[in-house]
């Protein structure tokens, strides 16, 4: 679990044999396939391509964190390993260049909701592209899709072999197929519980009433779905407040919960936004206990140092009140998009030369900020891993020449990755640079119009 004091899922060998089996028969996988081990062995993910590729006689390709950061690394090492089965999330498959790989043969895209964009840009001749489901407490995969370019979203399909799923009411009946409700799995996958968490394990993991077998058990998601007319599940968020944001499940309650220990905090709602497509982040919405509220750089540290990393919010506004419905509750839907600006105590410093705002333009688009200054930090701003290789892909069209990954890390600033990148430009990089820093500037002036729109919208 992502959150809390992590949580241990009894599954049963049953339940693996039987995903082993379905993705043979689903996916055709066998010996001369190659699949890559994209995940960390903390996800249960790992598993799901680990037992693909042995169970099947298939090959199975490591490699290590490096060549795994998604973007022109890991694009590398799909077509030098020519791997022939891929599962990946949404967010790091969309850092992926689509064309140039014509051994991918099976693309699995799972952990998160998926793109129709996503779909159609991956979708080539000979190659399948499934949409996976299943929660680690149903064995890792419990649903699936394969996906066509018809312009929706994707849906989470039909159950596996042995895998039985029921939409259901508050009451835990039965709902019409285009009615939403809560999803529960039941069948061979299903865990006999949590380690010694017996009162989470009796919430969760219920008696099935639907199948004679008094011994049958199904696992309550939280997931909102609804079967649609083909049959097939579509997916319509969390019941509860749990988002997931990069891979990692966040509980928003609890980051909220850390905000209005805040003496300066009196109101605090925690929403994930996609503001851009693919870009999915915690935004902080608050209200000051008092008339002058503290500055956003103190309860950004106040939260960092509590919460790990992913859970802090990326972006702040700070309302004089936060929007409420008729019945006084908060109107999340009103809550508007941030403004883009800078939220740093540092007085801001302009460029000083092309390079430097060359670099600047290129933050402004990755971190949807109207400007920076050459002292800022990209992480104090709301940067990330993934924004971090999207960076180091627009900068590469600047210099004409990738960036190592250890030069971003260790150069959080403009001011030195500047210096550091200027040992990168060459003649050639010189000689490309107008037609690709203009390239660079469209990018940024289109991102910055489409906020302003976004803002004016919501006004």
């Amino acid at each position: 679990g992502s959150t809390g004091d992590p949580k241990g899922a009894l599954l049963e060998h049953g339940g693996l044999s039987n995903v082993a089996a379905e993705q043979i028969h689903r996916f055709t996988v066998g010996p001369g396939d190659r699949v890559l081990q994209f995940s960390s062995p903390s996800f249960d993910a790992a598993t799901f391509d680990l037992v693909m590729a042995l169970a099947s006689g298939a090959a199975l390709v490591l490699a290590d964190a490096h060549h795994l950061q998604p973007g022109p690394p890991l694009a590398r090492l799909l077509h030098e390993e020519s791997v022939t089965v891929l599962t990946i999330p949404p967010s790091a498959l969309g850092a992926l260049p689509a064309d140039g790989l014509p051994s991918l043969s099976v693309l699995n895209i799972a952990g998160e909701a998926c793109s129709s964009q996503l779909v159609e840009r991956w979708m080539v001749p000979g190659r399948r592209v499934f949409n996976l489901y299943g929660p680690t407490e149903a064995t890792i995969w419990s649903t699936f899709a394969e996906c066509v370019a018809d312009g929706q979203p994707p849906p989470i399909g039909r159950p596996i072999g042995n895998v039985r799923c029921y939409v259901l009411d508050r009451q835990g009946q039965l709902v019409p197929r285009g009615v939403a409700g809560e999803l529960y799995i039941g069948g061979v996958g299903v865990a006999r519980g949590y380690w010694k968490r017996e009162e989470q394990s009796t919430q969760r993991f219920l008696p099935d009433p639907f199948i004679e077998d008094p011994k049958a058990r199904m696992y309550r998601t939280g997931d909102l779905v609804r079967w649609r007319a083909d049959g097939q599940l579509e997916f319509q968020g969390r019941i509860d407040t749990q988002v997931k944001v990069r891979g990692f499940r966040i509980e928003l309650g609890e980051v909220e919960a850390v905000l209005r220990r805040h003496p300066g905090v009196g109101e605090a709602v925690v929403e994930c936004r996609e503001d851009a497509p693919g870009d999915r982040r915690l935004v902080a919405y608050l209200v000051a206990e008092r008339s002058a509220p503290p500055p956003v750089p103190e309860i950004r540290d106040f939260v960092s140092a509590r919460l790990p990393g992913y859970m802090v919010p990326a972006s702040w506004v700070v309302l004089p009140a936060l929007p409420l419905t008729p019945n006084g509750k908060v109107d999340r839907k009103a809550l508007p998009a941030p403004d883009g600006e800078r939220q740093l105590d540092d007085p801001f410093v302009a460029a000083r030369n092309e390079l430097e705002a060359d670099i600047c333009t290129i933050w402004c688009e990755v971190l949807q900020l109207n400007r920076v200054g050459i002292d800022d930090n990209f992480f104090e701003l709301g940067g990330n891993s993934l924004l971090l290789i999207r960076m180091r892909s627009l900068l590469a069209e600047r210099l004409g020449r990738e960036v190592p990954v250890v030069d971003l890390f260790e150069s959080p600033t403009i001011r030195l990755l500047a210096s550091r990148c200027a040992k990168h430009i060459d003649g050639a990089a010189g000689r490309h640079s107008v037609q690709a820093l203009s390239k660079v500037h469209a990018r940024a002036r289109s991102q910055r119009k489409a906020m302003r729109e976004r803002q004016e919208a919501a006004e």
